[in-house]
């Protein structure tokens, strides 16, 4: 080799030498773009997941699906940010807002450790699953999300993911209005994928601001078409929830990014009057397209106008009431989270419309929700920590006059107060909750993206390595949980189905099978107790008894909190003493009988329960006097007026009895109301007329049974029983056919074919 070709050579290797620090520096730029992107791709996951996720196969088909979406998708974010520790830069969060969400995530722990009932405020009420576990994971997602490196680019695509997942949910919602659902929910207001019209409505006013701001950021028709296509479907899928709070929410968050930037707003003026025509003209068309809607619409602003007519909102606002009185009871600590099911009934109104015999589970107000479970201090905290947010954003806006980041912060301000004005008569669910934690940790990480970088060479703290691998294992439990839960879940809704067909032998595989990946689980226990008093109610085996005992003995024990489970421990010592098993209830019944009553005094299901039991004791003194104080609460309550029919038939006041049956069909039928109350009592008049040989009524009884309820199988067995007693041997079967019809397992139509069988031969 020449000198030349020696010095080229060393001139290569100097200037490669020299190149070394900056050939380094864009590859590490590479390696953080593309972990970015990974980030990225997990967020979109949970989101498409969270928000579409359901099941027709179990109980609880849209709650466990997206928390084990949520769990896994945080596990992933975790493990992807103890790697960010190593390889990448972290953005260093203001102090102020460090402390406050970390203060409001410390107070959640101390407080639940005061909780009525720890599992519940743990894990949550079933179905729900919105307590402890899940608000931290909420908290460690917004801390994860509010200190990546955010860039316009990412937050851009970050809240175009976020749109990107209600487009389907949107769909589907428009799909249930038009009635062409591919499932059979019950019908009425749109539900989705989200499974609570509110809920859907609330999720889809946070993805508004955004679809939004990028119609007022892009310039192009084509842009602005897409976008406004995006906001229509928005908009429409919103109409079908038929919701006043979300709607509300849009209309104040609009108005908040059109005011940030009336300036800019007012040069696209003419593209926005444009696009807001066809808009008005579709939405018109499809209001019209419905006649049901339109009387929705009508009785929805007839409300609106005069509160007094809204049962809803009457409703809740004993459910304001009965929060406000437990919040003086549990000012500092609070019930523990979930824990209104545990102290509306101590607050229960005597009247209070539609919800007389249920026990609510949340309060309808996120404040006094958040007030009641974890104290006034959980409040303050929570505004104090939301006020720093706020703080972020708006010192964003001052600090830039660049149009597009101004506008990308308007929108993360409109969709934060949206969200805090729809929570006054909302709640928390996992199918909404986790999407604005998020949003706000990303809007939170935008808004001090000049702020500077944590630069992540090598973390020498191994403290937070420690603390992350913890919440790593934390999350990869509950994975785990959610899996159990959702197989117990779908062991429990099969046994459900094998009830009916007898099928014994499984049902009691199966929940055994459930039991044991949730133990000491009482809301499953109790599933499993009433299940195996069904099974004793139908067969009188001694065994289903004592199982069904012990099952809900256990639920008592695991939560002594709970109305329904004493109820139907109540019921099992009912059917008991019906059977003949036992001469007497326990005195374990008996006290739960005294403290149903005084837990939760104004329940018409709890008086049924312990008047049921009187009736079968005899004890009909008692019964009176519970039913006088009963109809005292409840004047027009149904099953009291059966209850009474049965206890005067009982003691052969026949008149009495016919009186007591003929009121309650008098009550029903005046507003309108054909359910099993009615059946009882139209069936018991039947009873009666057949017992007198007088057919005819009898039959007339029995024929309007079976045109109000043509699916239900008593009206068709108790024909096939009156024309068979009055020798119509043909019509007799032709009834019992029919039941077999609906119910091919019936016994009592088997029986009455079997013994038409033996008196004709045939």
């Amino acid at each position: 080799m020449g000198k030349a070709a020696k010095k080229k050579k060393l001139k290569i290797q100097e200037d490669t030498k020299n190149r070394k620090p900056e050939l380094m520096l864009k590859q590490r730029i590479r390696i953080i773009d593309r972990f970015e992107l990974i980030e990225d791709a997990v967020l979109g996951i949970l989101f498409f997941s969270v928000a579409l996720l359901f099941s027709t196969s179990i109980h609880v088909h849209f709650t466990l699906p997206k928390l084990l979406a949520l769990r896994i998708c945080s596990l992933c974010l975790v493990v992807l940010w103890i790697v960010r520790l190593r390889r990448g830069k972290m953005q260093i969060l203001p102090s102020f807002v460090l402390y406050a969400g970390a203060a409001f995530g410390l107070w959640l722990i101390l407080s639940t450790f005061f909780a009525l009932h720890l599992p519940t405020a743990l894990h949550g009420v079933y179905g729900r699953y919105n307590a402890l576990i899940n608000n931290e994971i909420y908290i460690v997602l917004f801390f994860l999300v509010a200190t990546l490196p955010m860039d316009i680019k990412r937050i851009s695509r970050i809240t175009i993911v976020f749109v990107f997942a209600l487009v389907p949910v949107s769909f589907y919602a428009i799909l249930q209005y038009l009635n062409l659902d591919f499932f059979p929910w019950p019908s009425g207001r749109s539900a989705s994928t989200i499974g609570n019209p509110v809920i859907l409505g609330a999720l889809l006013s946070l993805g508004f601001p955004f679809a939004l701001v990028f119609f007022l950021r892009y310039r192009s028709n084509l842009a602005k078409t897409f976008w406004g296509a995006a906001i229509l479907l928005l908009l429409i899928a919103m109409f079908t929830t038929i919701s006043r709070g979300p709607a509300l929410s849009i209309i104040i968050s609009s108005a908040i990014i059109f005011f940030i930037n009336k300036k800019e707003a007012v040069k696209d003026l003419k593209k926005i009057v444009l696009f807001a025509i066809p808009v008005f003209v579709i939405f018109t068309l499809f209001i019209l397209s419905s006649p049901a809607s339109l009387e929705k619409i009508g009785q929805r602003l007839k409300d609106i106008s005069n509160l007094k007519s809204d049962r809803n909102i009457q409703v809740r606002l004993v459910y304001y009431k009965a929060a406000l009185e437990g919040i003086k009871e549990y000012p500092l600590m609070g019930a523990g989270l979930e824990s209104f099911r545990i102290v509306y009934p101590r607050y229960r109104p005597v009247q209070e419309g539609q919800s007389r015999d249920v026990i609510p589970t949340m309060v309808h107000n996120g404040y006094l929700q958040l007030a009641l479970t974890n104290g006034i201090p959980a409040l303050m905290l929570y505004l104090s920590f939301l006020s720093t947010v706020f703080i972020v954003f708006l010192k964003k806006i001052r600090r830039t006059s660049e149009y597009v980041t101004r506008l990308i912060m308007s929108g993360f301000i409109g969709m934060t107060i949206g969200y805090l004005f729809q929570d006054l008569t909302g709640w928390m669910e996992i199918a909404l909750t986790p999407f604005f934690w998020i949003l706000i940790g990303a809007g939170v990480a935008f808004g001090i993206a000049d702020n500077g970088y944590n630069e992540m060479r090598r973390w020498k703290n191994i403290g937070m390595y420690i603390f992350l691998t913890l919440v790593s294992i934390a999350l990869m439990y509950l994975v785990f949980d959610a899996i159990n839960r959702i197989y117990a879940n779908r062991l429990f809704w099969q046994a459900e189905h094998m009830s009916p067909a007898k099928d014994w032998k499984q049902m009691e595989y199966n929940i055994k099978e459930g039991l044991a990946a949730v133990p000491g689980d009482f809301y499953h226990e109790d599933m499993a107790g009433i299940l195996y008093l069904k099974r004793y109610n139908e067969t009188g085996e001694k065994a289903s008894y004592e199982e069904a005992l012990r099952l809900l003995e256990n639920a008592h024990r695991h939560n002594p909190y709970d109305i329904y489970v004493m109820i139907h421990r109540v019921d099992l010592e009912t059917v008991a003493l019906k059977k003949g098993l036992i001469q007497k209830p326990s005195s374990s019944v008996e006290k739960l009988v005294s403290s149903m009553l005084d837990m939760d005094k104004n329940n018409p299901s709890v008086y049924e329960s312990a008047i049921k039991l009187r009736l079968e004791e005899k004890k009909y003194e008692d019964v009176l006097k519970l039913l006088e104080k009963a109809r005292t609460l409840h004047p027009e309550e149904l099953k009291y007026y059966i209850l009474e029919g049965n206890m005067h038939r009982n003691t052969g006041n026949v008149s009495k009895a016919i009186e007591a049956f003929r009121n309650c069909i008098k009550i029903s039928e005046a507003k309108g109301i054909y359910d099993e109350d009615w059946l009882n009592a139209k069936h018991n008049i039947a009873i009666h007329y057949l017992n007198k040989k007088d057919f005819n009524n009898a039959l007339k009884e029995a024929k309007e049974i079976s045109e109000r309820m043509p699916n239900n199988v008593h009206p068709y067995n108790l024909l096939g029983d009156i024309y068979g007693i009055s020798g119509n041997f043909d019509k007799a079967r032709e009834s019992f056919a029919s039941a077999l019809r609906i119910d091919p397992g019936n016994q009592n139509a088997k029986r009455g074919l079997e013994q038409i069988k033996q008196i004709t031969g045939k």
